[in-house]
């Protein structure tokens, strides 16, 4: 079974196959009566077995890892009575799909699923990745579902797709020669109502942007003036420091900094990675630009990473002793993100920008900072994804997405399927990014230039 951590990756599908097995019967070669010995029980064939198998690893996971032992006061072994015979006579993948999102359903956890091999391979976008042989290369598009609809909203500079003239606002038709619609239905019906909709659209559809460097691919973009346009790019690095973490891919870590105007500073991170160069960076920014008025911390399309650089650069915002972005719990420790206050801290007003695509670190730095009353939050929902959690490929062939921690912001909050809230929510519309506008940025920057 392969398990799928910030990275997914994905195998094949499992053959199914069926066993029979046949009973013998006796007969007698005398006139005396041979007593027929009993019918063999039939074997259970394979698709039973693989999804009994798949049943008692989510059961088995869930009684063994989730945070709460005594699941809210759930009769954890009385679910597994009831609904196991139910996955036994099960007929199809499918049937038993149901009745294991029914057990998940029992525990009222947002961060729990089961999802098909269609929906994995959409997600982690397993088709694009197989042909292009794990290459991590790219175009520079970020792609975000707004509007009902793959809507560009940032073109990376110096990539490919800048050189070819593609503009936020645009949005993405197809990919590869493949409409992305029908990938975004099947992301839209398996995450119904959760919190990570929108990341997993995004997911699905930038999945084909990636393949080795110097590779081709091919995209569909509607222009938004009545147009459509075919482009074929070619895919390059992305800018950034590409850093390895434990068994996840390289992947490049990109550390921004300037200044809107002359009165506000503003630094982008995109994963909290490399902590190190990172933290560094950041105490140098604060160091140049302490006159600013305010700092923007953006966060939008940042999935998270390692929580300590989070906690690093929090040292440097805010200067009072024993302040905690919040508190992780697991079954048997609790462990409260503490800030150390620098010697130099930075006293300006502080916007922090986040999205659906803000998670984990991202999450914990954005609605900890708030909590402690030093920043303001801009931009869209985030992904309500702040907790450590895992997908493994079940023995039926399905996905298994659970989470072995919970966490509390400072306030006492959970995060986890509900996602943090910005203060000041801003949609941008594709007329605003077509002209070249960041509402959100131009948003956070008149705050902190107002008096209030």
């Amino acid at each position: 079974m392969s398990r799928f951590s910030l990275s997914w990756s994905a195998t094949g599908a499992l053959a199914m196959s069926a066993l029979v097995a046949l009973g013998v019967a006796c007969g007698g070669t005398s006139g005396n009566a041979v007593p027929t010995p009993p019918k063999k029980a039939a074997e259970p064939s394979d698709l039973v077995k693989r999804n009994l198998a798949s049943f008692d690893k989510v059961w088995t996971t869930i009684k063994d890892r989730h945070w709460d032992a005594k699941l809210g006061g759930l009769d954890w072994s009385a679910v597994r009575e009831e609904l196991r015979p139910r996955v036994e006579r099960a007929k199809s993948v499918a049937e038993a799909r149901g009745v294991l999102r029914e057990m998940l359903a029992r525990l009222k956890e947002s961060h729990f699923a089961i999802l098909p091999l269609s929906t994995l391979d959409a997600i982690s976008g397993v088709a694009a990745k197989k042909k292009a042989r794990g290459g991590s290369a790219t175009v520079g598009i970020s792609v975000r579902y707004l509007h009902k609809s793959a809507l560009i909203t940032q073109v990376a500079d110096g990539s490919p797709a800048a050189g070819a003239g593609v503009k936020p606002g645009w949005v993405v038709v197809a990919v590869a020669g493949k409409p992305v619609a029908p990938q975004i239905e099947k992301v839209l019906r398996a995450y119904k109502g959760s919190t990570k909709l929108p990341a997993m659209v995004s997911r699905a559809v930038e999945s084909g942007f990636y393949g080795p460097v110097g590779s081709k691919v091919a995209i569909e973009v509607d222009t938004g003036d009545g147009k459509t346009r075919s482009l074929e790019l070619t895919r390059a690095e992305p800018s950034g420091v590409k850093v390895s973490f434990g068994h996840l891919p390289a992947m490049a870590v990109l550390y921004q900094a300037r200044r809107v105007g002359k009165d506000v500073a503003y630094v982008a991170l995109n994963v909290f990675l490399d902590p190190a160069r990172v933290v560094k960076a950041f105490a140098k920014t604060v160091a140049e630009m302490h006159d600013t008025k305010g700092l923007i911390l953006d966060l939008r399309g940042n999935p998270g990473g390692l929580i300590g650089i989070a906690i690093g650069m929090g040292g440097y915002l805010q200067d009072k002793p024993d302040q905690a972005l919040g508190t992780m719990i697991t079954r048997n420790t609790k462990l409260r993100f503490v800030l150390n206050p620098q010697a130099t801290t930075y006293k300006g007003k502080i916007a922090v920008l986040i999205d659906g695509l803000s998670m984990s670190s991202s999450e914990i730095l954005a609605a900890g900072l708030r909590d402690l009353k030093r920043a303001r939050l801009f931009g869209r929902f985030s992904a309500g994804a702040s907790l450590p959690s895992a997908i493994e490929r079940l023995q039926n062939g399905d996905g298994f997405q659970y989470a072995f921690a919970d966490y509390l912001s400072a306030n006492g909050a959970r995060l986890e399927g509900q996602g943090v809230a910005p203060d000041v929510e801003i949609i941008p519309t594709r007329a605003q990014l077509l002209s070249g506008k960041d509402p959100t940025v131009d948003a956070a920057a008149a705050w902190i230039r107002s008096p209030q």
